[in-house]
């Protein structure tokens, strides 16, 4: 037990049959309602959505009259959304509607928080006290220089490299960076396009991939490194002249951040959410799942490579100023103190 913080590992009665480590979506430990009551505390903050535990957590704080905050990370099962239908809607917030127990927390809670602004937008709906909030970085872990990924150091130094981090499956979209490389590979002759991630993660997925390499002619340009060290993984961060973010939905734009931390500047999707690009000064965006709209981003950033460094310092200013844990902290303590005045 660290001074300040106590952690309790608690049983839970979905876990039938019992299996560890329990990795089910679906957890309810209801000795959770006994120990907010006997903690007696001031404020009781949860994450990352209105599931079971944290709707023991609400009753506990309106029986106890302690401050309740709620943090939302992902307002709805994006995961199994897409799992069952290939996809996310951008919007697909705005047609829903919350049960009832979700909307008397949602009217209840003394504060809301969100990191991407499709939910912030939604919860503004049913409380006016939400707040976006940002995504931290911890700053000092892309300040250093990390050794050139061996791989790179086989090449010309005056390559122009985009990368791609992340797992390969369809959500991520790797599919669309190949296809809009590979469009304009002969326009740019010495760039090379890196997926750095594990390829296991979706069957079939890193075969579609092959195959679509194989029939584009450029497979000596375009490199697949499987699951590497974070270590070696903020390498390729750090050396990448962009970093091509073509995913089909996400919702934090951490990537986007840790880019930026790393002085490289980004290519996104529009479906990253909340969308921190500033077309021109920070990086730039395409249309979702078109690759046509792709290719000539990436083109534009091919051509613009003498901005590139600039564009990852504007980037990195706004890390520092919004997207560290002393401002989160901040944030959160300022939210704590008007709380306790009411």
């Amino acid at each position: 037990m660290v001074e300040g913080y106590e952690l309790r590992r608690l049983g839970d009665v979905l876990n039938l049959p019992p299996q560890y480590p329990n990795l089910r979506a679906k957890t309810l430990c209801p000795t959770l309602l006994w120990y907010l009551m006997r903690g007696r505390y001031d404020i009781i903050q949860c994450y990352p959505a209105i599931n079971y535990n944290n709707l023991l957590a609400f009753i506990a704080a309106r029986i106890s009259k302690s401050r309740f905050i709620m943090c939302f990370f992902d307002f709805v099962d994006y995961a199994a959304i897409f799992k069952s239908q290939n996809r996310v809607d951008k919007d697909i917030l705005k047609g829903y509607k919350p049960n009832w127990y979700q909307k008397i927390v949602l009217s209840k809670m003394d504060k809301g928080f969100a990191i991407a602004e499709k939910e912030l937008n939604f919860l503004s709906h049913y409380n006016p006290d939400v707040e976006f909030s940002p995504v931290p970085v911890l700053v000092d872990e892309y300040s250093d220089n990390p050794e050139t990924p061996l791989l790179m150091k086989t090449w010309d130094e005056r390559q122009f490299i985009i990368l791609c981090l992340g797992r390969v499956s369809h959500i991520k979209g790797q599919d669309i960076a190949l296809k809009a490389f590979c469009s304009i590979a002969d326009k740019m002759p010495d760039a090379r396009l890196i997926f750095v991630g594990r390829t296991d993660y979706e069957n079939g997925y890193f075969e579609e991939l092959k195959t679509l390499l194989a029939a584009s002619g450029f497979a000596d340009r375009v490199h697949f490194t499987g699951m590497v060290l974070r270590k070696k993984a903020l390498s390729w961060l750090r050396y990448a002249d962009i970093h091509l973010i073509p995913v089909r939905f996400m919702n934090s734009g951490a990537v986007v951040i840790e880019s930026w931390a790393s002085d490289t500047p980004v290519l996104q999707s529009d479906a990253v959410d909340p969308n921190l690009v500033h077309e021109g000064e920070n990086g730039w965006n395409f249309s979702s799942e078109d690759v046509a709209d792709c290719a000539a981003k990436i083109l534009l950033a091919y051509h613009n490579r003498e901005n590139l460094a600039q564009m990852a310092q504007n980037g990195k200013q706004q890390v520092m100023s919004t997207h560290t844990y002393e401002h989160l902290i901040e944030l959160y303590n300022a939210s704590y103190d008007r709380l306790m005045l009411r």
